[in-house]
């Protein structure tokens, strides 16, 4: 229902001024819990960067370690086969030293077999 007289009107306009200023206090209230959001979402943000750093610093730290460990365990590997190739050539010297002996041997035992068989 539309009023159609002066005191109407007078009624709606006194009960539209009581009604003023309502809406500050929500819009403030709003206004708050957007900061608020903000604040943490910002916060949110730092502390997850900070976490992605430190953890890229410890899988950084931990590749150097493992190549580190790698490359020493390769060279140890390395040492190992040249010190296993140094012993076979040992080995083969030794061989080849014991071949020559026995050859001088074979030639003394060979006289003495002529000298027993007598000329041919």
């Amino acid at each position: 229902m539309k009023p159609n007289s002066e005191t109407g009107m007078k009624a709606d306009a006194l009960h539209l001024s009581n009604q003023a200023g309502q809406a500050v206090v929500f819009v403030l209230a709003m206004l708050s819990v957007i900061l608020v959001s903000v604040v943490f979402l910002y916060q949110a943000g730092r502390i997850t960067t900070e976490k992605m750093q430190l953890q890229n610093a410890a899988d950084a730290a931990a590749f150097t370690a493992s190549t580190l460990e790698a490359r020493a365990l390769n060279f140890t590997a390395y040492t190992n086969r040249a010190m296993v190739v140094n012993e076979i050539a040992i080995g083969q010297g030794v061989g080849l030293l014991s071949f020559a002996d026995e050859l001088k041997s074979v030639k003394k035992f060979f006289y003495a077999y002529v000298k027993w068989q007598g000329p041919f």
